[in-house]
């Protein structure tokens, strides 16, 4: 039987082809081999190994609450793999448990590191767990920045170490950071900026790194700046980020930097090294 198949009737080429199929083998008898099967080959995928392998879910956790981890793999074929069955451990099982499907608990106040291992990597990340029921519904992290000595005369007194070394004018003093209202704070952007005695903006530093106050705690950063050209100017820390009840701060503190008594800008600290031009040189500790 053949079809007809017009423009205006492209539904009828469907029918035809169908029979056209069917009819084919029956008018070749018996004797038509079967078309050979090709072997299945072993995806590439199975065996690739991985060369990225991230985790993702929050960073802070309610006590008695449960939530989902996931985890995402590239392989060396350049295949990412999502919610890859790896697998999950914590490190402190007094602060968070988590199962095989990722699903981690908290158990109490604290920090735990999340691990996962799939093929030939293993990733961490960090989950803090927060007794919110504890402490009052209104109360927020306070992040009290202060300096030693405040206000802050230049010096020309070299600190302890290789960290404040150069050329003056410069100035060494120390930070000191205070978590006042027994609610913990996570930075995750912290930013200097220089102000010369105008108001002039000289330069601004970014302090990528993602650190933790716990509540109550006190931490103290030793710091080393100069300021170019200029013999006085002021000194300001902006600290974005997040306390453990979710709420969002910014703290902020500007001190001024006086001029340094007899200091040009030719003269020479005794010092071991340089200190990098247009730089602000810092390192935090935690006290308690």
């Amino acid at each position: 039987m053949w079809w007809r198949v017009t423009a205006n009737d492209p539904v009828k080429l469907w029918p035809a082809l169908a029979l056209f199929v069917v009819t084919v083998p029956a008018c070749g008898g018996s004797n038509v081999p079967a078309a050979p099967t090709a072997p299945s080959p072993t995806p590439a995928v199975v065996t690739a190994p991985a060369t990225d392998l991230t985790i993702t879910g929050p960073a802070l956790v309610p006590t008695g609450s449960s939530v989902k981890y996931d985890a995402t793999a590239v392989l060396s074929i350049g295949v990412t793999i999502y919610h890859v069955s790896g697998t999950w451990t914590t490190d402190n099982g007094t602060v968070a448990t988590i199962d095989s499907n990722g699903i981690l608990t908290g158990q109490g106040p604290g920090v735990a590191t999340v691990t996962i291992t799939y093929r030939n990597l293993s990733a961490t990340v960090t989950v803090r767990v927060s007794d919110f029921a504890s402490r009052p519904s209104s109360a927020t992290a306070n992040l009290a920045i202060s300096f030693l000595p405040d206000p802050v005369p230049g010096s020309l007194t070299p600190l302890r170490g290789p960290l404040c070394m150069g050329a003056v004018p410069s100035w060494n003093f120390t930070e000191v950071f205070n978590e006042t209202h027994g609610v913990g704070f996570t930075v995750k952007a912290e930013v200097v900026n220089l102000f010369r005695e105008d108001g002039l903006l000289l330069r601004t530093s970014t302090i990528p790194e993602e650190y933790y106050f716990p509540p109550n705690s006190e931490f103290v950063e030793d710091v080393c700046t100069d300021l170019e050209e200029s013999t006085s100017g002021f000194f300001e820390d902006v600290v974005h980020g997040i306390d453990d009840r979710g709420t969002e701060l910014t703290f902020r503190r500007r001190v001024r930097l006086l001029p340094v008594a007899g200091a040009t800008t030719t003269s020479s600290r005794i010092s071991p090294g340089p200190i990098a031009p247009r730089r602000v040189t810092r390192a935090l500790r935690r006290v308690r």
